[in-house]
């Protein structure tokens, strides 16, 4: 089963890749491939942002992965310091998980102070990839929910710190 899983991602990691350099697709090449990217049911090495928070409250975070209620896995994420020493109030930080992630599950992010964050009901979704040369299309994770919210046409879920402080 995991040799499978792999042959799927390394066949549509190749295909996205040469795809997404073609600038002369037909209506129905571009149909089928949007089709194939909405089937995929992993993705790897997406970009998450952290928005708010200092670089002195955390270094990594644990991300727990679910299926259906149950707790399939767990793995802690190294998190960037903010690179911006001028940018005082959005606080941006963010992470790479490099590892296979399954569209299907739910991930909470436990991030230190905070109720975690769920992201979840994620699609695959057809991406215009731009270079110097050329453009062309790509399949990305770019529609998803954190928290219960819906995010369309957005490649890096990005976890907002919460208001923490008590106003009466």
């Amino acid at each position: 089963m995991r040799i499978l899983k792999i042959i799927t991602v390394v066949s549509l990691l190749t295909f996205s890749l040469t795809s997404c350099f073609n600038t002369s697709w037909t209506e129905e090449q571009r149909k089928e491939f949007e089709t194939k990217c909405s089937q995929t049911d992993t993705f790897n090495n997406v970009v998450f942002q952290f928005r708010g928070f200092d670089n002195s409250e955390f270094d990594s975070i644990w991300v727990k992965e679910y299926k259906d209620s149950t707790l399939v896995d767990s793995f802690r994420v190294f998190v960037w310091p903010s690179q911006n020493p001028y940018d005082k109030e959005r606080k941006e930080r963010s992470a790479t998980i490099e590892r296979t992630m399954n569209i299907k599950n739910k991930y909470h992010f436990l991030l230190p102070g905070q109720k975690p964050y769920e992201l979840a009901n994620m699609k695959m979704i057809m991406w215009a990839q731009y270079t110097m040369t050329s453009e062309g299309w790509g399949c990305v994770m770019g529609d998803y929910t954190i928290d219960g919210v819906r995010f369309e046409h957005n490649a890096n879920p990005t976890f907002i710190k919460r208001d923490t402080s008590v106003t009466k």
